[in-house]
């Protein structure tokens, strides 16, 4: 197959571009599934993170109505206390389906969240007991009774369920940073990828101008001889150039000339060389007159 110069260089432009390009479409395709699956992981740590603040602020809210009930005796307080429960509980179901959903996704440390949940559902469930016990207290203000229970209520089961809930935290935590790091390092792999991605590229660019200059040059030097030596008065020489394009053609075309130029030079030594003998043979001399004018 046969290339002119103009394509030659698209060629060498797109040799040195495609790898280049090549490299990276893969690494952000890679970075990409990379970021993806990040931000889905940070995600759901968050909402997981969420779910357990929530947790935390709902138990100690749980506490509260018990407490005012003791300080007011108000009754109001029991409804307060059902409300708050019923709440506590359903974020303990919406918990309970996040960790789930973060289980299927393959996410670490799953049983141990779980285990804190359960044992933070069974500490709520013993508050209840004791909160609806504080409540069945006719006088709580300044029974010695109603202090107890709340004491208990709150040292025996509230602090150590939430003593729990900072481990859980810290679990979420090193997962965030975990994600985070992976976000980070997927960058910094890019920049070492595209980085060296480029040095190969200009390296390979160097390479390839380096050979087709020397290409487009020896071709050049050999017309350049050529034109010397037929200035030189050496008709025979020949160039031989096989480079499929327009200086193949040009090499082709000044070799043709050169041959056009023996035959026309052989042309003039054979009439030279009759008129020769023409003249050397003649018995007589020989005349020209110009038929038109008349003159000798």
């Amino acid at each position: 197959m046969r290339f002119n110069i103009r394509k030659k260089f698209i060629i060498v432009f797109l040799v040195m571009i495609f790898p280049f390009a090549a490299i990276t479409l893969i690494v952000a395709i890679y970075n990409q599934s990379i970021l993806h699956k990040s931000i889905e992981r940070v995600a759901a740590i968050s909402l997981e993170m969420s779910a357990f603040e929530d947790l935390n602020v709902g138990m100690e809210k749980l506490l509260m109505p018990a407490n005012d009930y003791i300080i007011t005796g108000d009754k109001k307080y029991r409804d307060d206390f059902r409300e708050e429960s019923r709440d506590l509980h359903a974020k303990f179901e919406k918990a309970r389906v996040i960790i789930t959903r973060m289980e299927k996704a393959g996410f670490p440390n799953i049983a141990e969240e779980r285990g804190i949940i359960d044992d933070a559902e069974a500490a709520v469930k013993d508050i209840d007991a004791m909160s609806m016990k504080i409540f069945s207290i006719k006088k709580p203000v300044g029974s010695t009774n109603a202090t107890r229970l709340m004491e208990e209520m709150d040292y025996k089961l509230a602090q150590p369920a939430i003593e729990r809930f900072k481990r859980w935290e810290a679990i979420d935590t090193k997962e965030l940073n975990g994600a985070v790091t992976d976000v980070v390092r997927a960058w910094r792999r890019t920049s070492v990828i595209m980085s060296a991605a480029f040095a190969v590229m200009a390296a390979a660019g160097v390479y390839l101008v380096l050979l087709f200059s020397k290409l487009f040059v020896a071709p050049i030097k050999e017309l350049r001889k050529g034109s010397e030596a037929v200035s030189g008065g050496n008709l025979e020489y020949r160039i031989d150039i096989r480079t499929g394009d327009e200086l193949e053609q040009l090499g082709s075309a000044f070799n043709s000339m050169a041959g056009s130029l023996i035959r026309t030079l052989n042309s003039y030594k054979n009439l030279a060389n009759r008129h020769g003998r023409l003249i050397d043979t003649a018995p007589d001399a020989i005349v020209l007159v110009d038929s038109r004018t008349k003159r000798i």
